[in-house]
């Protein structure tokens, strides 16, 4: 997990892209705990499926939504 981009909006709000492509959207608070939960799952099992991952939403106060590459056909 590399990061490529890191970005703070207008409003406040911290988002990143991976060098993978993946955008994870952290929100305006509580940053770093957000990217230790990250890195967290990451460690436990997420990495087996992050080549599917597109987004990565974790605005959530106690977990995160996680956004699935679709298929090609």
């Amino acid at each position: 997990m590399e990061l490529k981009k890191l970005a703070l909006t207008e409003s406040g709000n911290w988002s990143l892209v991976l060098t993978n492509g993946i955008e994870v959207e952290l929100g305006d608070s509580e940053v770093m705990e957000k990217m230790r939960r990250l890195l967290a799952t990451y460690a436990q099992g997420l990495s087996a499926d992050f080549a599917q991952i597109k987004t990565i939403d974790m605005r959530y106060s106690n977990g995160f939504a996680v956004g699935w590459r679709s298929e090609k056909s």
